[in-house]
């Protein structure tokens, strides 16, 4: 059987939980297996990317340490956010 939580829980990074799951069917023909115990610790937090960009003789360098494969970085010529330079 395969049962979805209808209310979703909120899990902590770096954190052990313990879940018990039971039943109890009247019908049951085997009463000895009707709960079952896990223990998971979930994902510890991911590093915060940290972006530079380096202009050297004219040649620009953009970095970013720890990316998120799926994100999707924009460069910006200051710090005020008006000129996009590039997108990557």
């Amino acid at each position: 059987m395969t049962y979805t939580f209808q209310k979703p829980i909120s899990i902590a990074a770096n954190e052990t939980y313990s879940f018990t799951a039971s039943v109890n069917l009247a019908s049951d023909q085997q009463k000895a297996n009707n709960s079952i115990n896990a223990t998971i610790v979930s994902a510890a937090e991911s590093a915060t990317p940290v972006a530079t960009a380096t202009n050297c003789n004219g040649s620009l360098n953009l970095a970013v340490s720890s990316p998120i494969a799926t994100a999707n970085y924009v460069w910006y010529d200051s710090s005020d956010l008006q000129n996009p330079i590039a997108v990557g």
